[in-house]
């Protein structure tokens, strides 16, 4: 494990989830939006740690947003939050990532096993999946795999991973508040 960002649980933020935050996107619902919210607050007062892979910059600024929003985003990846760049040991975990689901598929949830199976874990998905686990992040967030039941390029949900990177335990899961906090947008 990599040193320096396990002060306290971290959470890892896809792309996606940084995107649904600046967007202000609700297609997937209040509650998931209303906990990007509370967590990015809670990091703001320094209670709680938000990390992600250096790859997420270019995968959000590819969507052009606005000056202002993206101002947001990288003043929060810059000091706020934690990026971390990829490295030779990241790069050869996400490989690993890689060849593992080529050789276990991932069931497509709502399908047959039978013929429903996903062997592509991307690239880009590894690299997330590998900087989350080397460096000991608690939880993953992310919305990828939500609504599809298949891909058109047939790649792995991350969702459909069911709470495990190729045998390791990792929680995988949509922006959640923990059991107990009011679901209510942060003030």
């Amino acid at each position: 494990m990599k040193s320096g960002i396990k002060r306290q649980a971290a959470i890892y933020f896809d792309a996606c989830v940084y995107l649904a935050f600046l967007k202000n996107e609700t297609d997937y619902g209040a509650v998931p939006l209303n906990a990007i919210k509370h967590v990015w607050n809670e990091a703001q007062k320094g209670a709680q740690v938000i990390a992600t892979s250096a790859i997420t910059v270019a995968e959000v600024l590819k969507h052009k947003l606005d000056v202002k929003t993206s101002k947001v985003f990288l003043e929060a990846i810059r000091g706020l939050h934690i990026c971390i760049d990829s490295d030779i040991e990241i790069a050869i975990k996400a490989g690993e990532y890689r060849t593992y689901y080529e050789k276990h598929p991932v069931i497509i949830p709502g399908s047959n096993p039978a013929d429903k199976t996903c062997k592509r874990l991307t690239t880009p998905d590894a690299i997330h999946l590998a900087t989350c686990v080397m460096n000991g992040c608690t939880e993953f967030w992310t919305f990828d795999g939500v609504r599809q039941t298949t891909k058109k390029d047939k790649s792995i949900g991350l969702l459909w991973l069911n709470n495990s990177v190729a045998g390791t335990p990792l929680v995988i899961c949509q922006p959640t508040l923990a059991q107990g906090m009011l679901a209510l947008p942060p003030n």
